[in-house]
């Protein structure tokens, strides 16, 4: 049998289990197994489809990247990333980006240019761009 189990054989299934684990983090944003379990996911996708330049092309994955090596050593600071610069829990009373209130993990970014430079934004709403990519994408990517 290729792959894990019988429902994680190929890139179609990991995105599911993306789906999976980003209705965990809706249902709560501060949970960070639910967190590390979707960015780690959304890592490896680009492996199961012999893509992995894609994560060096591509802003959003270079951050996805970066969390996920971050996460997987406990260290989100490592010298080779140069994406996210903190990643912390903290209570707002008011709904974040995404308009969820309570409280949740925030990932602050370090980048010099692009569309995160400087920014702080919840997981939630990261991990919600991150499916939104790879539903746009996956057919694409795996075609070419």
């Amino acid at each position: 049998m290729k792959g894990f189990t019988p429902k994680l054989q190929n890139a179609d299934d990991l995105l599911e289990k993306l789906r999976h684990d980003l209705e965990r983090i809706e249902k709560s944003p501060s949970d960070v197994y639910a967190a590390f379990d979707f960015f780690i996911t959304a890592e490896h996708i680009p492996d199961w489809i012999n893509k992995k330049s894609i994560k060096k092309e591509n802003e959003l994955l270079k951050v996805v990247s970066h969390i996920a090596n971050g996460a997987k050593h406990f260290e989100v600071s490592d010298r080779r990333h140069k994406s996210v610069t903190n990643m912390l829990l903290h209570t707002d009373p008011w709904p974040d980006e995404s308009g969820v209130s309570g409280e949740h993990i925030y990932i602050s970014f370090n980048m010099d240019e692009g569309r995160f430079s400087g920014l702080e934004l919840s997981a939630l709403s990261m991990a919600r761009l991150v499916l939104e990519f790879w539903k746009s994408n996956i057919e694409k990517v795996k075609a070419n």
